[in-house]
């Protein structure tokens, strides 16, 4: 029975580790970082001092990641006042530049190709997203999509 019991502890408690994802917590500063984007431009996280950021860690080859671009461009489209900034871990240029013209996506890609920024930032799966406010600090960590442009809209509207 014991045995059972110190089984089932150590389960949770691995569990308890792979679901927090992300070492950058709520309330954390956001790590800076300068990538160049898929434009050939350096951005930097300091760039956007004084307003909302939203930080979307994404792969090509992470069905989620894809299933959920459609609600970033909507809202990067729609002129919201935070920064939509995605950065994808590991995806040539190449690649990324013949996916975003052929699904008509128009948000700004940051190339991590050595997946630097995602180790600084904890981050543990695909997608995750960190939601900064104005001040630089993380208000929240999205492990997963977001279903929905409605829940990336209202996730925005808590930043600030």
């Amino acid at each position: 029975m014991i045995n059972r019991l110190l089984k089932l502890l150590l389960v949770f408690s691995l569990l308890a580790i792979a679901i927090g994802g992300c070492a950058k917590d709520p309330g954390a500063e956001a790590p800076g970082f300068t990538l160049n984007s898929l434009t050939g431009q350096r951005v930097s996280l300091a760039d956007f001092r004084g307003r909302p950021v939203v930080i979307n860690f994404w792969q090509l080859s992470c069905p989620p990641c894809i299933e959920e671009l459609p609600h970033f461009q909507a809202v990067h489209a729609s002129g919201n006042e935070a920064a939509i900034v995605t950065i994808a871990i590991r995806d040539s240029a190449a690649a990324l530049g013949t996916f975003m013209a052929s699904n008509g996506y128009s948000f700004p890609v940051l190339l991590d190709s050595t997946a630097g920024v995602a180790a600084n930032y904890g981050l543990r799966f695909t997608p995750t997203t960190f939601l900064i406010d104005s001040k630089g600090r993380v208000v929240d960590v999205k492990v997963g999509p977001f279903v929905n442009t409605a829940e990336l809209e209202q996730a925005i509207k808590d930043l600030d």
